[in-house]
């Protein structure tokens, strides 16, 4: 099926971090965001839930809020995500962070390359103060084979995590996560990072795509999540 200029969905996992999610959605708001947006609230503010449950709060913004129950663990973060993938109607899809922004034109661009089906995903930079977070290795992965694009993305690592997707990928990435249930949430980056390039030819540009604006730390029952993102040196030689 051809790939239209309106096919894509914003997905939005929440958990908390109420300041973030009000500037998010402010901003989508006062650019009249043109695409669906899904609304995955994993959190207990009870403020965002009144707010969000009211659509006539935003009413430049087509969005679907699902109140599901408190992500007291990881287990319960996947079973959301696994259900949240399953209400997506577009062909594409990206999964966003809270305390990030989103540029539309980026959103276009990433739709016209996945317009070639050798494409699994695509983005472009990554901005933190106009800096591309991953300038370090800016060629696409494009091979002939899966473990090609394996070999390639080992050697160059960056996550998939804000890519412009095939939802089909995506629904089959997060439904895979929650059987294997990772009790360390790198492994979980890791999983997005490379089953997307398995499954299709991963593009990487340096067009305005995303613009990083750190907020809190997401919490666990156990500590933070960035506790899950020691130095790599450290992490490869845990128990996970």
């Amino acid at each position: 099926m051809p790939l239209s200029k309106s096919d894509f969905t914003l997905l939005i996992p929440l958990k908390n971090r109420p300041r973030c999610t009000k500037r998010l959605i402010n901003d989508l708001n006062k650019k009249k965001f043109p695409y669906e947006i899904i609304i995955a609230d994993g959190g207990n503010d009870k403020n965002i839930e009144q707010i969000l449950s009211n659509k006539e709060n935003y009413r430049n913004i087509n969005f679907q809020y699902i109140k599901f129950p408190f992500d007291e663990s990881l287990d319960d973060f996947y079973k959301k995500m696994s259900k949240a993938v399953d209400l997506i109607k577009t062909q594409t899809v990206c999964v966003m962070d809270n305390d990030d922004f989103i540029e539309i034109e980026g959103i276009k661009k990433c739709l016209s390359i996945l317009e070639d089906f050798s494409f699994s995903s695509a983005r472009g930079a990554i901005l933190d103060n106009n800096k591309n977070l991953y300038d370090k290795y800016k060629s696409p992965i494009i091979k002939n084979t899966a473990l090609e694009r394996m070999i390639d993305q080992t050697k160059h690592f960056h996550g998939n995590w804000h890519n412009v997707t095939r939802t089909k990928h995506v629904v089959a990435t997060w439904k895979l996560i929650e059987v294997v249930s990772p009790k360390n949430f790198r492994i979980v980056e890791q999983i997005n990072g490379y089953l997307l390039t398995l499954w299709g030819n991963s593009f990487r540009g340096d067009f305005p795509f995303i613009k990083h604006r750190s907020g809190e730390r997401i919490k666990l029952s156990r500590g933070k999540l960035s506790d899950h993102f020691p130095p790599q040196e450290v992490w490869i030689k845990s128990n996970y």
